[in-house]
């Protein structure tokens, strides 16, 4: 099958939605698919990979109506005249050959260009939803109602739309009229890891997070305070941790720094850790991000065979994995020291820590395995394709 990705995110070895996208792409690859990428020239790339990565150039058009209008009463005619721009940089790919379907990301920018040539040559369209567009640039009424009508009439047209959580896929019906797909993110291959030696009684417990801090700062500074009564330890890994501030002062926390091969990270989690940690924000102003987003982490630390504490709103889409999968994860919906501490005085129990860890990791063979989260997307795509060959 021919799977050209036209996008803004596009597949990295690093974090978030480029490293989603890069498993899948490894995956493709190793199936024999033919790959290519179409983004523009500032967008992320993944050297010494086979797929061919074409990079449209930014000119001095595009460069001069990015300056004249990305402001904020006219930045839909920006968006709109760059993504047109690109557009026809990008359709001179078409010329030769053509894919059997055409993937692209829930981004600005390329988002339209793909729209535009999937309806021009009659080509499948499927979107990765990884975020909520329409919430990650505040503007004014005008630009918000304008978008809104542009992305329904993307989402609507594509033929799959895949989306991160089932709050997403929700929240998008509510606003798009159509139903997508709920795709998690695909999580690492783990190495073949050895149960770990409970630790003696009364050494020090580690707790690992692994991420951004930002949407979870306020919980993981709770949390500290509260492991610092047991004698516990916060290790934690961020390409965003503070210079300065409570985090660096803070006798609890460990900045481990941040690992770029995953190798690194499972080493240090194998010599070092003993829970995992997701935090998540309890800002009502925050509720419909978290409702939207999938903590990619979460799936990652599924096949790190640790227990998982998970600090969130009951909203989130984290917490409704935890809920609807009952005394698998160690799960607090609030802050509310009494509760944190009663559950790290359970997680103090190496019996009870090694029982969240097989139902953790029940749970992530039966449901979050990457090559299942990819065998979904194989067959969403050979669906929409009618089954086109390699």
């Amino acid at each position: 099958m021919k799977i050209w990705l036209i996008g803004s995110i596009t597949p990295v070895n690093d974090v978030a939605g480029p490293l989603i996208i890069y498993r899948h792409f490894k995956l493709f690859e190793a199936q024999g698919h033919h790959l290519k990428v179409i983004t523009h020239q500032f967008a992320g790339f993944q050297p010494n990979e086979k797929w061919e990565t074409v990079k449209l150039e930014h000119t001095k058009a595009i460069k001069f109506f990015r300056r004249i209008f990305f402001r904020k009463y006219l930045r839909w005619i920006g968006e709109e005249i760059v993504s047109y721009l690109l557009y026809l940089k990008a359709k001179h790919q078409f010329n030769e050959e053509k894919p059997d379907v055409i993937l692209t990301t829930w981004s600005d920018y390329l988002l339209p260009s793909a729209h535009r040539l999937a309806k021009k040559h009659q080509i499948p369209l499927v979107i990765f939803c990884h975020d909520d567009l329409e919430n990650q640039i505040v503007s004014d009424p005008i630009n918000n109602f304008i978008k809104r009508r542009r992305l329904k009439t993307f989402y609507q047209f594509a033929k799959a739309r895949l989306c991160v959580a089932s709050g997403m896929n929700e929240e998008f019906y509510k606003r798009y009229g159509v139903w997508g797909d709920v795709l998690y993110p695909i999580g690492g291959l783990s190495k073949k890891q050895i149960p770990k030696q409970e630790k003696e009684q009364d050494k020090k417990l580690i707790f690992g997070y692994f991420g951004s801090i930002s949407n979870g700062h306020i919980p993981l500074l709770y949390l500290a305070d509260c492991l610092a009564e047991i004698n516990a330890e916060l290790h934690i890994s961020s390409t965003g941790f503070p210079h300065s501030g409570p985090f660096t002062t803070h006798k609890t926390i460990k900045n481990i720094g941040f690992f770029k091969e995953r190798e690194e990270l499972l080493n240090y989690i194998d010599e070092h850790i003993d829970v995992c940690v997701v935090a998540q924000s309890f800002d009502p102003e925050n509720r419909v991000f978290l409702e939207t987003n999938f903590p990619s982490k979460l799936i990652d630390m599924m096949g790190f065979n640790l227990p998982i504490l998970i600090l969130s709103p009951d909203y989130s889409s984290s917490a409704r994995v935890a809920l609807e999968n009952p005394n698998t994860f160690c799960y607090i919906n609030e802050l509310n020291k009494a509760l944190i501490m009663d559950k790290l005085l359970m997680l103090q129990d190496a019996a009870y820590r090694k029982e969240l860890a097989s139902n953790i990791a029940e749970l992530h063979t039966k449901s979050f395995n990457p090559f299942k989260i990819h065998q979904q997307l194989e067959n969403i795509l050979a669906q929409v394709t009618n089954g086109a060959l390699l």
